[in-house]
């Protein structure tokens, strides 16, 4: 049969998932219903916080096995660039980093990719810092919201009210906050192109960062075509003869792969012995 999780693990709890302000009500409506047989690969169930709407999550964690998840590719916070304290800390850093490095170099492409790897660290750093403090602020916020509810019978209904809205008014600010950053993310919509022109045509986006690229990656020197033939020319590169590309298609019968693949070349010693 089905079993419903949440109450099997909280079985003493007395919380709700819905609870209505405006007409002093409660109620459990909202719950998961799980087959017996996997209930030893449940992790947790637990009731979340109502800070969005009058209903609470349920986060269930399933552990289905090990797994290993790839990491993706780095992506700059963008949104960090809109706090004007860690804009300068970052304009005091590549400071720091171009009167350190200039001159100790003899290439400005090796500068270049040396200087991104850095600010990528910085990005990093204050990135992390900033997640532990939002994460804290917010993790603060919400067990004051539960803290009021379980007091809100002690309490005068209008206080009660008054105490949650203003909790829940600064939660809701962390998370706007954070949409507003994954919106940043997932969009350019303008940028300064080197004639200083404000563009913000998709089609002209695109066509202004491949050519910044396509020149950012371009070589220094000319191309000389004779030093790659004089370089190439001089290496005794092993080649097939005309047999035995003529061979090639040819299927490996396992008579010819038995002469070829010799046994181990050292006293093999079962195990145990």
């Amino acid at each position: 049969g089905l079993v419903e999780i949440w109450r099997l693990i909280h079985p003493q709890a007395n919380d709700f998932t819905f609870r209505s302000g405006s007409h002093g009500t409660k109620s459990q409506i909202d719950f998961f219903l799980i087959p017996q047989s996997m209930l030893e690969q449940v992790s947790s169930c637990d009731m979340g916080v109502r800070a969005l709407m009058d209903n609470a999550p349920v986060d269930l964690v399933i552990h289905w096995g090990d797994s290993h998840t790839a990491r993706g590719r780095w992506c700059m916070n963008v949104s960090l660039l809109n706090n004007l304290a860690i804009r300068e800390k970052l304009a005091a850093a590549i400071r720091d980093y171009l009167e350190l490095n200039t001159g100790l170099v003899t290439s400005f492409s090796t500068l270049w990719e040396a200087g991104k790897a850095f600010l990528r660290g910085k990005c990093i750093e204050i990135s992390a810092r900033k997640k532990r403090e939002d994460q804290d602020a917010i993790r603060v916020l919400e067990s004051e919201i539960v803290t009021l509810e379980k007091a809100c019978d002690e309490l005068g209904e209008s206080e009660a009210l008054h105490l949650l809205t203003e909790a829940k008014f600064a939660l809701n600010t962390h998370f706007s906050n954070l949409i507003k950053k994954q919106e940043a993310k997932r969009s350019i919509p303008c940028i300064r192109s080197k004639e200083e022109n404000v563009l913000t045509e998709l089609d002209k986006i695109q066509a202004e960062f491949q050519e910044f690229y396509s020149n950012l990656y371009t070589s220094e020197s000319p191309m000389d075509m004779c030093r790659y033939d004089r370089f190439l020319g001089g290496l005794d590169l092993p080649s097939l003869t005309s047999p035995q590309k003529e061979n090639l298609p040819e299927k490996i019968i396992c008579r010819s792969k038995k002469g070829r693949i010799k046994g181990p070349q050292f006293p093999f010693v079962p195990s145990g012995s």
